[in-house]
């Protein structure tokens, strides 16, 4: 009985265990290297990073890398972070590269990247980058600052992405982000070498037009469209009153001496073709010179009643006795 209830209670209990380990992780949940390098490494491996990145008080350094989840070997983590501790001392002004990888992020990996960029405040004046991983998703952004933007445009991160594939692909990631910090060091150490001309300028235009082209179609299409509605319907009254001129035009025009043919139909105001106008003039003068000859041929009218007689001497009247 006592077995019975064990495996059901581990069975209500599976999905739980699932779902937390499957847990989605939030900005709020990648802490902050600089400041909190204990919770950017397994706990179960603590032992060993202490021994390649441990300070003389027995406490975690602080660093550029957070992976809570143990995908960097302990010797790996600290080799990246040297080269960037490396970078960091030299460079003048100061750059941040910072670096997280999680399992699974929470909505659009960029709007990740960035919130993660601003809660930790990687580099000042613009002049930090920040590279995060979701390795079971397959995604990654690079969220930079504005002055580093200008040293690796969107071209030059979609090309260090395509370098990094087929690391990514052997699941190499100490590899992969090597090549990342490499290329964004020697981009910022050596801008000259990367120099972007107006054709590359351009061309970056073009890309992030590409990138965004719903955006842009959407509201063009939308706004041509009221466009062209207004306009036809505009056109169409202005044709409609131009007709109903033409046709007050036309029967102004008219007069019983010369009868003239309307040019269009008074109901729909549709023009009539020029045969059929020619012809209905042609007709309308035949019937008028008809009826003027019918006029003048017809005989006066006589006065019907008795006709007055002759005019004659008055006739006197002779009194008889």
């Amino acid at each position: 009985m006592a077995g019975d209830v064990s495996r059901y209670l581990a069975l209500c209990l599976l999905p739980l265990v699932f779902a937390a380990a499957a847990r989605r992780v939030s900005a709020a949940d990648i802490a902050n290297p600089r400041s909190h390098p204990e919770k950017c490494v397994p706990d179960r491996k603590l032992n060993e990073y202490l021994d390649v990145w441990g300070n003389e008080q027995g406490r975690l350094k602080p660093s550029w890398i957070c992976d809570p989840y143990g995908f960097l070997r302990p010797g790996d983590f600290a080799r990246l972070n040297d080269d960037i501790d490396r970078f960091y001392e030299h460079i003048v002004p100061a750059y941040e590269i910072g670096i997280a990888l999680v399992r699974r992020n929470t909505g659009d990996i960029g709007v990740f990247a960035r919130s993660v960029y601003d809660q930790w405040g990687v580099g000042e004046d613009g002049r930090g980058a920040l590279l995060v991983m979701a390795i079971d998703h397959h995604e990654m952004f690079l969220a930079t600052g504005r002055q580093t933007k200008k040293l690796i445009p969107d071209r030059a991160i979609d090309q260090l992405f395509d370098d990094m594939g087929p690391t990514l692909r052997r699941e190499d990631y100490h590899a992969a982000l090597s090549l990342a910090v490499d290329t964004m060091i020697s981009r910022i150490e050596h801008p000259s070498l990367y120099k972007v001309g107006f054709w590359s300028r351009m061309a970056d235009v073009a890309w992030w037009c590409w990138d965004h082209i719903t955006l842009l179609v959407y509201p063009v299409i939308f706004i041509g469209a009221l466009l062209a509605s207004w306009f036809s319907e505009w056109a169409d009254r202005r044709r409609a009153r131009a007709r109903l001129n033409r046709l007050d035009a036309d029967l102004r025009s008219t007069s019983p001496a010369r009868p003239r043919c309307a040019t269009m139909c008074a109901i729909c105001l549709e023009e009539f073709p020029p045969e059929h106008i020619r012809r209905m003039e042609q007709l309308e003068l035949g019937d008028s010179a008809t009826s003027t000859i019918a006029a003048s041929s017809t005989p006066a009218t006589t006065t019907l009643g008795p006709s007055p007689s002759p005019s004659s001497s008055p006739s006197s009247t002779t009194d008889v006795m």
